[in-house]
């Protein structure tokens, strides 16, 4: 504790004041059973970033379709998981891949370590609470809000939430790999 600056407080997890603030996390939408949307996604390879246009749909909990469109609007790739299978279908390389999987991790397709449970909350609205040991309720600098940090094993950093001044909304989520 003597590396802790005044405004760290470091939390069990089933502190009051952060059990609050989960327990907040998740209800938001928690009645939400469908969605569809659409957005961008950038996609970073070496040296370049491209921005795509996409379009998705799903239902909570296990189950999305994510089409990635080209330029002109039409569908480039299709992703898609139910639970129990997860699909790429590339349009361009009229390639179709399928494996059987409960909850895909999508790190080796985007390079970032995320699951279809995730994309599948983050679409609809919802936090992505990752499993943890133990948290951190931190203030950040200028009154711009708080970060919880929760830790795994080893004392390994697994997910930030930053938080608005009232510690009722999200504005930013960050989740690591044991290797950061």
């Amino acid at each position: 504790c003597g590396t802790l600056t005044p405004s760290q407080v470091v939390h069990a997890p089933d502190s009051p004041e952060v059990a609050k603030i989960l327990l907040n996390l998740r209800h938001v939408n928690a009645d939400l059973s469908t969605f569809k949307g659409t957005g961008t996604i950038k996609l970073w390879k070496k040296d370049s970033v491209q921005v795509v246009r996409t379009a998705w749909t799903g239902a909570r909990p296990d189950k999305i379709r994510i089409v990635i469109q080209g330029i002109t609007g039409f569908p480039v790739a299709s992703m898609a998981a139910d639970g129990s299978w997860f699909y790429l279908l590339s349009y361009s390389q009229d390639s179709f891949y399928k494996a059987e999987v409960h909850n895909p991790d999508l790190e080796k397709l985007v390079s970032i370590p995320v699951t279809a449970g995730d994309v599948i909350a983050l679409v609809s609205g919802v936090v992505p609470i990752r499993p943890y040991l133990s948290s951190t309720l931190m203030q950040l600098p200028a009154e711009s809000g708080y970060v919880l940090s929760l830790v795994g094993e080893r004392g390994v950093g697994i997910e930030k939430i930053y938080l608005d001044q009232a510690r009722m909304q999200v504005h930013r989520i960050e989740m690591f790999t044991p290797k950061g």
